[in-house]
């Protein structure tokens, strides 16, 4: 037997707060939902004044960056941010899942559930497989722009597979994989992949050889100069490469040009692009087309980089930050945490929970620092 849950306030799927929502519960998973009067036949309990959330979908983490976190000076961009990695010791694997699970569980104290992660190691990868805070994609990213670096990275992944048949394998970028990575990871079948898209000021420019994107990789010992990649533009360049995904997660878009996403849009239209913006923000990448991602050529989910990068994995808190810059409206940020994820992830109505947040009210910034509470973990009163 079912049971309705009453609140106060809740966010619609058109991502408005509205009064007097309702939720129907059977073995404790939220199978309907609506606002004002509720379906019949059910007991009904009443929860107490605050607001009720969908879960929310992180997009885009590096949880494995954690042990980086507070140790990274921002402000100078994304090569520079990358070289600084460089620098630190490496640290120890126990310590780096230790930290990950600590941003993980406080993300999910705020109402984020599901989390599309990239790891840069397959262990770290199948270690928070093992998380029960954990859901969502596993993502291995497969850099190297010339060999050695890319041939090593595709035996890696080789042998991932071997003890590992949930991973799926991304690029980091255009400029951060190369032609060989792309053509790998196409083949091994996997309808979904995430990279890296035009996040660095110059990286259009790679295809020209000029700007700070070729002197990272020159810096690096990376640079090579692939057929595959300079024949083509930014935009045919990945419609060639990735025209076997249904779903491709388009990471930072922060220099892409009103041209350049309708282009997307056209030749590329399963893609979607996620926002990370205090992470951009950290990196002082500054992104002056919000005027076309309100547009909604591409649908438009929400991510937050990395912990080194970012004060929290919290979608919540990335949400509550975009709405505090007044950069979008604020129905087209929730949609990007909530519908927009749970329709282009195709993630059932059943598998999405629901948080109360004692006391907040219609305006989102009264979110700040509480904690969500699960519905299913709220006793039904009344009759």
């Amino acid at each position: 037997m079912g049971k309705i849950l009453k609140g106060q306030w809740g966010l619609s799927p058109d991502g408005v707060i509205k009064s007097d929502p309702w939720y129907l519960l059977q073995n404790n998973r939220i199978i309907q939902s609506g606002f004002g009067k509720c379906p019949d036949g059910y007991r009904i309990g009443k929860i107490g004044e605050g607001l009720i959330l969908p879960g929310l979908v992180n997009a885009h983490t590096h949880l494995e960056l954690s042990v980086f976190k507070g140790k990274t000076i921002g402000g100078h961009g994304v090569h520079n941010f990358a070289l600084s990695f460089m620098d630190l010791p490496e640290p120890e694997f126990e310590h780096r899942i230790y930290l990950a699970a600590l941003e993980l569980k406080k993300a999910v104290s705020r109402g984020t559930f599901y989390f599309a992660d990239i790891a840069n190691t397959p262990a770290f990868s199948k270690a928070l497989e093992s998380n029960s805070d954990f859901q969502g994609l596993r993502f291995l990213e497969l850099l190297g722009f010339s060999d050695p670096a890319d041939a090593k990275r595709i035996s890696m992944a080789r042998e991932a597979l071997l003890y590992d048949k949930e991973i799926i394998f991304a690029p980091h970028s255009v400029y951060g994989s190369s032609p060989e990575i792309f053509k790998y990871i196409a083949s091994k079948g996997h309808r979904i992949t995430s990279l890296h898209a035009l996040e660095a000021q110059n990286e259009i420019n790679l295809f020209h050889e000029t700007g700070s994107t070729c002197d990272f990789l020159t810096q690096i010992r990376q640079y090579k100069r692939h057929a595959e990649v300079y024949k083509n533009s930014f935009v045919s360049y990945l419609e060639m490469m990735m025209k076997k995904f249904k779903k491709i997660f388009l990471v930072h878009m922060t220099y892409a040009d009103e041209n350049i996403i309708k282009d997307i849009a056209a030749r590329i239209p399963q893609a979607a692009v996620v926002l990370c913006f205090r992470s951009n923000e950290f990196l002082s990448c500054h992104r002056n087309n919000w005027e076309s991602i309100e547009k909604n050529w591409l649908p438009l989910l929400l991510g937050t980089d990395s912990a080194a990068s970012c004060p929290d994995v919290s979608i919540l808190d990335e949400v509550l930050s975009v709405i505090h810059a007044d950069h979008l409206p604020q129905s087209l940020v929730w949609k990007a945490a909530t519908s927009n994820a749970y329709n282009y992830l195709e993630l059932p109505v059943e598998t999405i929970p629901c948080f109360w947040y004692e006391g907040a009210t219609s305006n989102p910034l009264s979110l700040t620092g509480k904690t969500g509470i699960p519905l299913s973990n709220l006793p039904a009163i009344g009759k």
